[in-house]
């Protein structure tokens, strides 16, 4: 305890400036794009001056797209991790955010000890980011152009009309056996009607098809998802970017309870999509036991030509 503590002081300067709001978020996609999405309001309500983003460092691109974090500090995504569990107050008390002071926006250990219906992670993520009122994280104003990696890709692939994008793993989302038999027959359906397919991650599971790798910054996810125009994703934090991208998104949701609130809610009601602005047009699959009849729902929101297995190749 002493030594992250001490890891963390060498992050923050000595001399704290009173006008510096100093934040820490949970080093997660979604939380830390929420944050910034609603970081001109926080200003706005707390009349902050600056506020300062201590965070991993993969994040500051993404980071750099809101103009109302002014300042960005590395910190390791274990120390962020670390001090995003240590607030202790109820989850559901507002926590204002002050400047000259370090504010961890993280409903903290309590979250996971508490019960309370009417809630989401979202409504109880905005109160520990001092935010009330029930507001839609917005999108992201402003794009860096895309890098030379996503624009070499695009290039080779331009003449390709039906092409699909996937994330078929997610770090906090169990992938059931039911989720990787919908990926596979969406795949396998997809290439039987030559479609391109291009892989975020390529798991066990499909490392028998003719994927194309396809891993970038968080940025450059969002535009080639764009060039792409069709993504199939497990719920994650990538998911919340995504919201972001002009395409048609399937997003998966194992059958399963979150480990939140006792295991009372499913994963989809306690992280949904929709307190996120959209501008993809996005639609939710939870996979239960009825895999064939999820698999063919969403091979015809890609308006894919349904094959019986027996006739994919």
């Amino acid at each position: 305890m002493i030594s992250l503590l001490g890891k963390l002081l060498k992050v923050i300067p000595k001399d704290i400036d009173p006008d510096k709001a100093y934040v820490i978020v949970s080093p997660h996609v979604g939380d830390i794009y929420a944050f910034c999405s609603l970081s001109k309001e926080v200003k706005q309500l707390y009349n902050l001056k600056k506020i300062v983003l201590i965070t991993p460092k993969k994040f500051h691109q993404l980071v750099s797209c809101f103009k109302d974090i002014d300042e960005v500090t590395e910190i390791s995504d274990s120390l962020a991790e670390f001090f995003a569990w240590l607030p202790l107050s109820h989850p559901l008390k507002l926590q204002p955010l002050k400047s000259g002071s370090l504010n961890i926006c993280s409903p903290g250990l309590f979250e996971k000890l508490f019960f309370f219906n009417g809630y989401n992670f979202w409504h109880v993520f905005r109160l520990k980011m001092g935010i009330q009122d029930r507001l839609k994280f917005k999108l992201i104003p402003d794009f860096p152009e895309a890098s030379s990696d996503v624009i070499k890709l695009k290039n080779e692939y331009e003449g390709h009309q039906k092409k699909l994008f996937i994330f078929p793993l997610a770090r906090a989302i169990k992938t059931t056996k039911e989720i990787k038999s919908v990926f596979r027959q969406v795949v396998e359906t997809a290439l039987s009607n030559g479609w391109i397919i291009f892989a975020n991650d390529i798991p066990d599971y499909l490392s028998d098809m003719p994927l194309i790798p396809a891993r970038f910054s968080l940025i450059d996810t969002i535009h080639f998802a764009n060039f792409a125009g069709n993504v199939l994703t497990i719920r994650s934090g990538i998911t919340d970017l995504l919201t972001n991208a002009s395409a048609k998104i399937a997003v998966l949701y194992p059958n399963l309870k979150t480990t939140h609130l006792f295991g009372k809610t499913t994963i989809k009601d306690y992280f949904p999509v929709s307190d996120f602005e959209m501008r993809a047009v996005m639609q939710e699959f939870t996979i239960s036991e009825s895999v064939e009849q999820i698999a063919k729902e969403i091979i015809r929101f890609f308006q894919l030509e349904f094959k019986d297995k027996s006739d994919v190749t």
